[in-house]
């Protein structure tokens, strides 16, 4: 039997101050022996050039672990990693394959606690069913390339994302608690993207048939101005009822 010896301590509710990762940053994360041996395995990726990384990590035989297991291994990655490694795509790549494998076994409802360090790639290629949503939640802020080629999943993020959040990404409920990069949500499709923050350059380019929604006027303008032909875009209160709406 596994030990999970991790406790949550982030109410998904409240605040992004990540509190998990700033309360406590002197306890080493002891993992279980399953779980070592997936930590193990992150450890021998090595950045090579030339490597397609995505195929590599995607190819991996596993252990598959709990949700929680997941958030584990961030946290012992995130503070025993070199820098270098830690903020490559590959180790978005890798959390983004646990994922995947534990919602191919059935479990969901995923929470990461990202800490101060943003990591691109997180939420990486993740396909859910769309009669059975991935559900995941990510406390922090994330980097480049946060849900690329997302699908059939539920996405909340408690900070801001960088660039390119949620392009190609498809068929999700994508919730962003903060500011947002350039190029956000380009080239997506029969997305409903709610953004509570700014936002950056090309947002929305060439996507089509979504539902862009915010509680301030001044992005809802912004959002009105930049997005093309077929989107809709909704001004929402703190309820989600829609004050206003515009049908490009």
């Amino acid at each position: 039997m596994r030990v999970l010896e991790q406790e949550l301590r982030v109410n998904p509710f409240g605040s992004n101050k990540n509190k998990a990762s700033e309360e406590n940053p002197e306890i080493e994360i002891k993992l279980d022996g399953f779980v070592h041996e997936v930590f193990l395995e992150y450890q021998k990726l090595k950045i090579e050039e030339g490597l397609n990384y995505d195929i590599h990590i995607l190819k991996l035989k596993l252990n598959t672990l709990k949700p929680a297991e997941i958030d584990q291994i961030l946290q012992k990655i995130t503070k025993s990693t070199p820098q270098q490694k830690l903020t490559h795509r590959i180790t978005g790549y890798f959390i983004s394959k646990l994922i995947t494998d534990s919602y191919l076994s059935h479990y969901n409802n995923f929470v990461l606690n990202n800490g101060n360090m943003p990591l691109d790639y997180l939420a990486f290629w993740l396909q859910g069913r769309s009669d059975d949503l991935i559900q995941l939640t990510i406390h922090g802020n994330v980097k480049d390339f946060c849900g690329y080629k997302l699908k059939n999943t539920t996405l909340v993020i408690h900070g801001n994302a960088e660039e390119c959040f949620v392009v190609n990404s498809c068929y999700s409920q994508v919730t962003l608690l903060g500011n947002c990069g350039n190029d956000c949500g380009y080239q997506s499709e029969h997305n409903t993207i709610t953004i509570l923050g700014e936002i950056g350059s090309r947002f929305g380019q060439e996507s089509k048939h979504c539902t862009y929604r915010t509680l301030f006027p001044k992005t809802y303008a912004a959002i009105v101005e930049k997005v093309p032909l077929t989107n809709t875009v909704q001004l929402i209160d703190m309820n989600g009822l829609v004050l206003r709406e515009t049908k490009k």
